[in-house]
């Protein structure tokens, strides 16, 4: 018998407890290298991996489980002669994970960016990170030249960082939701949209001290009718000071680029779940969430790198980059940096967007990004997953497509079979994907229909049928790969009991048995918003006829995980009635 058929409650508490400190506000660097949405821990994936694997009979000796879950975690075994499946590996947590304990992994996605995101990883042994920041500086130095270029008080040369901008209604008046466009700690920086002036005054302002101009007003009818520039703040490196002015009539035409010759068509956006709003406010295609100056630069940075050693890597830096530099984007006065909408909710145009410098730098010992979340940023990402990547193996097998369809294709017997599979939410990673994808312009009308007829999702309540007939499908297919002995483990994250029991139906249909759920860590902290639920269900399932186990965890956040929890036995029972 493993540790996986029978952890004991300390042990599970220990691995929680363990995978929460480890990631709860961040994952591991080498997770980093682009934002995923459904990662889970990598100390729950790498341990529970070990637990399938170790007799049960060595946690006898066994006397601190605090210090036995972090022995097993930073010196694991080896287990070279197992095969792993992960049919839905997301962005390659769980094939990371099994790589680097030798298993031999096979990863199967269907959604273009996280393949895209796995298939990097292959990329970090082939990288000269000193070549890769001289080519790096010298794109940033021309182009922002060319296309970010301004005057200090004192007429140096100087850098833009951020232009903070106002969307206009149909009278082609500014709608200024915040007036105090950035924070310090003792005064603020304000903008009247009525007299037009930028200056310094206490924090919380209420009025303009020049007009009398009411500030921060709430507007009944907001209208995305179309953006303009109103001040720009920027770097001079030989006054080595940050500043904020009003935005000349010569900047605000460099703003626009409409000089300049460039791609301007990409994919148009299609009606689904999470693009109708982009659709409601008068968006037509993806192009159009960026400024024109920020689609020049991806462009030219990508032709940059494009024939050489860095193409992939390139596409992968402007794809984290995107959230940051573009109208999803806005400069937060409480953290004092700009914040991706895109993290909170899917499309979510904020009332008042901050253009972002792709290329905005500083070299202070290091290069280091002006402004959060740009190409320098993403670059910094590769740097520390690259540096963090050397007990990983990057030799896994990876397939893009439906799985339903590649396993087909796949003539291997697996021993584990571990994956986090599509929940029955209205989760639409492929939609939220799309945005990326479009302006690698690596979609098309053809693709997006495949996806959105093979994937496997809810798209409204009606639905459910076909997601549980589409899941029966792929794991009927890996049952006929299974080899003797072999286990399934499930992560699910659902707070909803009918929900989870229609999931469970699909293994009950194939006749698998239910061995174990155990509530494990999934989700890390909500900074900016508070999530509902933390805890995953892990579920593993066999061939093998015995009866369930389960144990509780005192790791757990929210009163959503406790109710979860009490929902288990109800869970076991549904299962196993005739």
């Amino acid at each position: 018998m493993k540790i996986i058929d029978r952890i004991p409650k300390n042990l599970l508490d220990a691995t929680n407890d363990f995978a929460k400190n480890l990631e709860w506000s961040r994952r591991k660097p080498i997770y980093e290298i682009h934002k995923w949405w459904a990662r889970r821990y990598s100390g729950i994936v790498r341990l529970f991996l070990i637990y399938s694997q170790m007799e049960l009979k060595t946690l006898k000796e066994i006397t601190d489980y605090n210090e036995f879950v972090s022995e097993k975690y930073y010196n694991p075994p080896k287990y070279k002669s197992k095969t792993l499946l992960d049919p839905f590996c997301g962005g390659g947590t769980i094939l990371l994970e099994s790589g680097l304990l030798g298993f031999n992994s096979y990863g199967i996605e269907i959604n273009k960016l996280a393949y895209n995101i796995v298939s990097s990883y292959k990329e970090l042994n082939k990288i000269n990170l000193n070549e890769l920041e001289r080519e790096i500086l010298v794109f940033s130095r021309l182009n922002n030249k060319m296309l970010w270029s301004t005057k200090c008080k004192k007429e140096h040369e100087s850098t833009i960082i951020h232009t903070f901008l106002s969307w206009v209604n149909n009278d082609n008046e500014m709608q200024i939701k915040y007036n105090e466009i950035k924070r310090g700690n003792k005064e603020s920086i304000y903008f009247c949209e009525v007299c037009k002036g930028i200056f310094k005054n206490q924090i919380n302002l209420e009025r303009c001290p020049i007009c009398d101009n009411l500030f921060n007003k709430e507007y009944e009818d907001f209208e995305y009718n179309k953006i303009i520039p109103f001040a720009i703040e920027y770097y001079c490196s030989k006054c080595n000071s940050r500043e904020i002015k009003k935005i000349s009539d010569e900047e605000t035409l460099l703003f626009y680029c409409n000089d300049f010759d460039y791609k301007k068509n990409f994919m148009e956006i299609p009606n689904l779940n999470e693009t109708n709003r982009l659709l409601k406010h008068g968006f037509n295609d993806f192009g159009e969430l960026l400024s024109n100056r920020q689609k020049i630069t991806f462009e030219q940075f990508l032709d940059y790198f494009d024939k050489t050693p860095y193409r992939e890597i390139s596409r992968i830096v402007v794809s984290n980059a995107l959230r940051s530099c573009s109208f999803l984007a806005y400069y937060s006065n409480i953290y004092r940096k700009i914040i991706p909408g895109f993290t909170i909710k899917s499309y979510w145009l904020p009332k008042q967007p901050t253009e972002l410098n792709p290329n905005s730098y500083i070299v202070k010992n290091k290069l280091q990004p002006l402004g959060r979340g740009n190409i320098i940023s993403a670059f910094n990402k590769i740097v520390k997953a690259k540096m963090n990547s050397e007990e990983y193996n990057f030799n896994f097998n990876l397939f893009h497509g439906p799985s339903q369809d590649i396993l087909n294709d796949i003539n291997v017997k697996f021993d584990i079979v571990f994956t986090d599979p599509p929940y029955a939410d209205f989760q639409y990673y492929s939609d939220l994907s799309l945005f990326n994808l479009a302006l690698l312009r690596e979609v098309d009308k053809e693709g997006l229909n495949n996806l959105v007829e093979k994937e496997v999702v809810m798209r409204d309540k009606k639905s459910l049928d076909k997601y549980k007939l589409m899941l029966t499908e792929i794991f009927s297919k890996i049952k006929t790969k299974l080899s003797y002995d072999s286990q399934i483990i499930v992560t699910y994250h659902h707070t909803n009991l009918y929900i989870i029991r229609n999931f469970l139906e699909i293994f009950k249909t194939l006749d698998y048995n239910l061995d174990c759920i155990y509530p494990v860590m999934g989700e890390s902290s909500g900074k900016i918003s508070k999530r509902k639920i933390y805890l995953d269900l892990l579920f593993v399932f066999s061939e093998r006829k015995k009866d369930t186990i389960t144990v509780n965890t005192n790791t757990y956040i929210s009163k959503s995980d406790f109710e979860l929890m009490e929902k288990i036995p109800d869970l076991i029972d549904f299962y196993n009635e005739l």
